[in-house]
C-alpha cells in the first residue's frame, strides 16, 4: 500500500510515519502544494497513493483545499471510485462544522489529534471495510 502523509508539524510527522510504516510505503510532505504535486506525479508514474493522511491546518493552503483539489483531479482524470485515494483527515479540529465540511468534500475518515496507533488502525479498517462493501457486493 502506498501512503502519503501531509503534515507540517514535525512531531506529528514522525509519529504518523512510525504508525503508517506498519501499513505500507510512506512518503511525507509538509505543505499542500507539495502534496498535490506528489499526488500528480504518483499517477503519472502509475503508482498512485492508496491512502493520504491530511492535516487540515497547513501553511499557505488548508488541508480542506488540498482535499478538494485532489478530488477534482480524480474527477478530471476519470479515475474509477475504487481506484481513488482514501483521504483521512488528521486534525485537532473536532467541531461539527469542520467534520461536516471534510466529509462533504470527500474524505474517507477523520482522526482527532493527538492520535495513537489504535484510532488510526480502526479508521483504516473502517475505510477498507467500506471499500470492500462498495466494490464487492454480496452475490448470494
Amino acid at each position: 500500500m502506498r501512503i502519503l502523509i501531509v503534515e507540517d508539524e514535525k512531531m506529528s510527522q514522525k509519529k504518523m510515519q512510525l504508525i503508517m510504516e506498519n501499513f505500507g510505503e510512506c512518503d511525507m510532505v509538509a505543505d499542500g502544494a507539495s502534496a498535490i504535486d506528489l499526488f500528480n506525479k504518483a499517477w503519472q508514474a502509475r503508482a498512485p497513493y492508496d491512502i493520504i493522511t491530511l492535516d487540515i491546518t497547513l501553511h499557505e493552503m488548508s488541508g480542506v483545499d488540498v482535499l478538494v483539489q485532489i478530488k477534482d483531479i480524480e474527477d478530471t482524470m476519470n479515475i474509477l471510485p475504487a481506484k481513488r485515494a482514501k483521504i483521512i483527515m488528521v486534525t485537532s479540529h473536532k467541531d461539527k462544522d469542520n467534520i461536516t465540511t471534510c466529509v462533504t468534500a470527500g474524505c474517507s475518515g477523520y482522526i482527532i489529534k493527538p492520535f495513537t496507533k489504535e484510532p488510526i488502525a480502526a479508521c483504516l479498517r473502517k475505510v477498507f471495510l467500506n471499500y470492500v462493501q462498495e466494490n464487492f457486493p454480496k452475490t448470494y
